[in-house]
């Protein structure tokens, strides 16, 4: 049984790598064909809708999604009437937002988010799917269902992709359109068929009592993420303040660069998270600090490979004046290992419902992201807020150590060698970025990592790969 659930937890993990890898790449890929067929104005159009939508889902659903993982715990046999209930509930506010607009128009939401008023409608509309696409996620990812998840996100993925072109090349004006409702169009149509799946499993006379367990685990986590949206904002607004349009470009393309990592490490935490949730169910907690160490080291092969390589996959991308942001990469990558540990520390506040701390830590990480830029990126140059973003995951990290170790009072969660192994990886990467013209040297430390990474976990995963094969 141990050694089936420890197979589950890398299965999980592959197959959440190999689809975040195919989502991100098919927008990576994807990308220049939308470039060519846009203009600015329409493609800055759709980003805008994009932004908004992240912004009003954090406030509209509820953050309900967060109230998954555990209620799957403490309801066990009432988990689906659990589902149905927040599915319902986090919808209604989009539903009222849509109807809103339907009768009164949108004269106020056109003044504030400053796009066109039918976009606004759409922007209701899909919020309604966007939420049940979520809540959907999480259940699938917190009951190991990896196969459909990954079948819901490929589908959508493809068709909102090959629907958008076919709608953007028909239409003669406003092809921002086109690009809006191909992602709405399809988002709509999974959504329907989950709730359809969902609700009918609706105990209306115990809706009150899910939410009176839900909302206070769920509320928290709004201010979460809004804190969350403008820590990976705030940067990009501030170098448009005090540099040119051409230097904010630079930082964003870095930073994505930087960030493709969490293709990896978010598949691994969306297969860490219930595997966490149920030992802890179960008491196993010597087994979660050995465990989460070994995955731990693990990645640190990962992030040491993608610094080393990381000039190859620069030029690959981009074209030569892009190739500078090189020196920037470091801190964003490091800092993105560090939301990997501080993801799994969430998730024991989460069980212990102690969300309000998330709350906090990632208001705290933005205020301290923004004081450092105010005092630093003027001075030296648009790059220096890559640093001060890594400083503000690290700090984020270490305030959730604390909360888990003296608040929740977990001893099995690696605290100490965690904070360590981010402060090395951060300088030895550093190091690394002052050998990046040395293309040997650099391929001789690849081949190295390779060679014990393949030694130390070869024989697990090749193990895994042939009996999923039979």
């Amino acid at each position: 049984m141990k050694e089936h659930k420890k197979n589950n937890l890398i299965s999980a993990t592959m197959v959440y790598t190999i689809c975040n890898l195919f989502v991100s790449g098919l927008a990576v890929l994807t990308s220049p064909i939308f470039t060519r067929i846009l203009s600015t104005g329409d493609y800055g159009i759709y980003s805008l809708f994009n932004s908004w939508q992240n912004i009003f889902v954090c406030i509209t659903s509820l953050g309900l999604s967060y109230s998954i993982a555990l209620a799957k715990i403490d309801y066990k046999e009432q988990f689906k009437q659990f589902i149905a209930s927040i599915l319902l509930i986090s919808i209604l506010i989009p539903i009222l937002l849509l109807i809103s607009s339907l009768v009164f128009g949108n004269s106020m939401w056109t003044r504030i988010t400053e796009l066109p008023s039918r976009v606004v409608t759409i922007l209701f509309v899909n919020l309604i799917f966007y939420t049940v696409l979520d809540i959907a996620s999480n259940k699938m990812s917190i009951q190991y269902e990896y196969k459909s998840y990954t079948i819901m996100a490929a589908l959508r993925a493809v068709l909102s992709t090959g629907l958008s072109i076919i709608l953007i090349l028909v239409m003669s004006k406003s092809k921002y359109y086109g690009r809006i409702n191909g992602v709405v169009i399809v988002t709509a149509i999974i959504g329907t068929f989950i709730c359809i799946k969902y609700l009918k499993y609706l105990q209306w006379n115990r809706i009150i009592e899910h939410m009176k367990y839900a909302l206070p685990i769920a509320l928290p986590m709004i201010f979460h993420g809004l804190a969350m949206i403008l820590l990976g904002q705030i940067d990009r607004v501030m170098i448009a303040k005090y540099y040119t349009e051409s230097e904010t470009g630079l930082y964003s393309f870095g930073y994505t660069v930087g960030t493709m990592l969490a293709f990896f490490t978010n598949a691994v935490s969306l297969a860490i998270k219930p595997w966490l949730y149920d030992k802890y169910a179960g008491g196993f907690h010597e087994e979660i600090r050995i465990r989460l160490k070994s995955i731990l080291n693990m990645l640190i092969f990962v992030v040491l490979l993608y610094i080393l390589v990381m000039p190859e996959v620069i030029k690959l991308l981009s074209a030569k004046q892009y190739w500078n942001t090189q020196k920037m990469i470091v801190p964003i990558v490091v800092g993105t290992f560090c939301q990997y540990i501080y993801t799994n520390y969430c998730a024991v506040e989460t069980i212990n419902k102690k969300t309000r701390y998330i709350a906090a830590g990632s208001a705290l990480a933005a205020l301290l992201n923004f004081v450092l830029n105010l005092i630093f990126l003027e001075k030296f140059g648009y790059y220096v807020a890559a640093f001060t973003t890594f400083v503000g995951y690290y700090v984020l990290m270490l305030f959730h150590s604390v909360i888990c170790r003296f608040i929740c009072k977990r001893k099995d969660l690696n605290y100490f060698y965690n904070s360590i192994v981010c402060l090395v990886l951060f300088f030895a990467g550093c190091l690394i970025s002052m050998f990046y013209e040395e293309v040997l040297i650099r391929y001789l430390i690849v081949c190295v990592l390779a060679g014990i990474f393949i030694w130390k976990y070869g024989r697990l995963f090749s193990k895994l790969i042939i009996d999923k094969f039979r």
